[in-house]
């Protein structure tokens, strides 16, 4: 039986692949003959980008987007949550609110607020669910990632210089 080449995508480039966008010629070279595999949090801000950007009214519109979405998501490997993956997911928030506590205390105006419900949550499953698999994670918000340890994250400046960038067909 043949190994799975699997690497774990974040929301951006689901984006960028569902979309065609011009950024997913950064990625081309890491996506490359890969099975791609979403976190349960990827599959649920896909589905929520999908359901606000079209809501116009227009039933047919929103049935073709969803529909290109669903089968995209089919050719996928989904990694569902378990208690593992929310431990660590909780682990990263505490050590979140841990490290803005420290930044208030220092008197850091710009520190954000420790565990109110933003878009850190969905990256924090999103790393869990790597580091729980040991897979790489492919982004283009590798800032998001920066702080958890042991993840390894592949951004647009991963590319090795020796390999040539791929352009879309």
């Amino acid at each position: 039986m043949k190994k799975l080449n699997l690497i774990l995508l974040d929301t951006n480039i689901v984006n960028y692949i569902i979309l065609d966008s011009p950024d997913l010629s950064n990625f081309l070279w890491i996506l490359k003959d890969r099975k791609f595999a979403l976190s349960f949090a990827t599959v649920a801000e896909l589905l929520l980008w999908q359901m606000v950007k079209n809501d116009t009214g227009d039933k047919a519109v929103f049935r073709a987007s969803m529909e290109k979405l669903n089968e995209f998501i089919l050719d996928c490997i989904i990694f569902e949550s378990s208690t593992t993956i929310a431990y660590r997911a909780a682990t990263f928030a505490f050590g979140h609110k841990k490290k803005c506590e420290k930044q208030k205390s220092k008197g850091i105006p710009s520190a954000p607020e420790p565990l109110r419900f933003n878009r850190k949550w969905h990256d924090w499953w999103i790393a869990a669910t790597a580091l729980e698999h040991k897979i790489e994670l492919v982004t283009n918000n590798v800032d998001d990632f920066k702080d958890i340890k042991g993840l390894t994250v592949i951004g647009p400046d991963s590319r090795p210089p020796e390999l040539p960038l791929i352009e879309p067909s």
